[in-house]
């Protein structure tokens, strides 16, 4: 962990007197400027290339010396197609009890803001008409997004894609958010259990492609409950180690539960998420007003938190976030999906609680 983070990281805070700030009081705050200079991105990546089709040994590598001697680009050229293949990742399921157990006296790491960062308190939107499955508008479903996808905290959220080798034009697509270093936040059910040929690439900020200031990252490795893709509940989340330290970079969201109903539902919550039917995935839509109608538990640790209905595919592992206080966002709970309880009526389903929070002690003390 870098010295940035462990600073931030030290701060007091009273837990149990955190109070989520209305959209009013944070229309209210000034926004706080980057204090330092965007530092240069020459982050090393290494790519693996897969070539297939029946010229892919027909490969040509060209090396060709660039005027900076410590500097080599290479141009490969081929007849196949060639799809940029990150590490494999590899899911391990826990169980909410040997997972607490792992934890025990860990502190809930807070929000980490890089000096070279604005904070922005809430997001400069524009309203833009959803699409249906086929890319058509629809104006009766309206949804908002993000201007501009570069600010801090709003810069954490991003879009994950996964991806097999055997079938490199076939992307699951999901949403997923930093709360650490090299730790992202994403649902359980989108991740690829029980596969081992499988990448998950995060890319943060995205929109309309990665931000040339953070690039992006793949899941080496993933740790949470198993969840299948049609199961929403209060326990669908994983916490990712990715490959190398994008979260020095963008920053990070803090986390927070409380087992006190009143805690979600007196407040509006924020959700941003990438879904398919909102500008095809390529920008971030965002609910600012989200209300919380009801509230469950999920086993002995989790919380299944019920909102107004404004879910699609593709928002699935979004955070809902809030600040608790100024400049400090914290993440309540991942979407998950939608289901309809009894005699309520349809609703989307969020999950939290204890086992997130743990998930993210568990990435700090052992992955981080």
């Amino acid at each position: 962990m870098n010295k940035h983070a462990r600073n931030y990281e030290a701060k007091v805070t009273v837990e149990d007197k955190l109070t989520p700030l209305t959209l009013h009081e944070l229309a209210s705050m000034k926004d706080v400027p980057a204090t330092e200079p965007v530092p240069a991105f020459d982050q090393a990546v290494e790519y693996v290339f897969e070539i297939e089709g029946d010229a892919a040994p027909a490969v040509i590598a060209v090396a060709a010396q660039n005027r900076r001697p410590a500097r080599t680009k290479l141009v490969v050229r081929a007849k196949g197609t060639i799809a940029e293949s990150g590490p494999l990742a590899v899911g391990e399921s826990v169980s909410s009890e040997e997972l607490s157990q792992s934890v025990v006296g860990k502190p809930a790491p807070h929000a980490y803001r890089p000096k070279w960062l604005d904070l922005v308190h809430l997001p400069r939107l524009v309203t833009i008409p959803a699409c249906d499955d086929f890319g058509v508008p629809n104006a009766l479903s309206p949804r908002v997004a993000e201007q501009t996808a570069r600010d801090w905290p709003w810069n954490c959220v991003g879009k994950v894609e996964i991806r097999r080798p055997n079938q490199p034009n076939s992307v699951d697509v999901g949403s997923g958010v930093m709360v650490g270093p090299n730790l992202m936040l994403t649902a359980s059910h989108g991740m690829p259990w029980g596969a081992s040929d499988s990448t998950v690439k995060f890319t943060p900020a995205f929109r309309n492609g990665s931000d040339p200031r953070f690039g992006h990252a793949f899941v080496e490795r993933w740790r949470g409950i198993r969840t299948g893709p049609n199961d929403p509940n209060g326990l669908d989340y994983v916490i990712c180690k990715l490959n190398w330290r994008i979260g020095d970079r963008t920053g990070w969201m803090g986390s927070f539960h409380s087992t006190d109903d009143d805690f979600y539902e007196d407040r509006r919550w924020i959700s941003v998420g990438y879904p398919r039917a909102f500008a095809e995935g390529k920008v971030p839509a965002v609910e600012v007003n989200v209300r919380v109608a009801d509230v469950d538990n999920e086993g002995s640790d989790g919380r299944e938190i019920e909102t107004n209905r404004f879910l699609s595919g593709g928002w699935s592992g979004g955070p809902l976030w809030g600040f608790l206080n100024a400049g400090d966002p914290r993440v309540v709970a991942i979407a998950s999906g939608a289901e309809k309880d009894g005699q309520d009526p349809r609703r989307d389903v969020h999950a939290g609680g204890k086992h997130l929070v743990d998930l993210i002690k568990y990435g700090f003390a052992n992955w981080a």
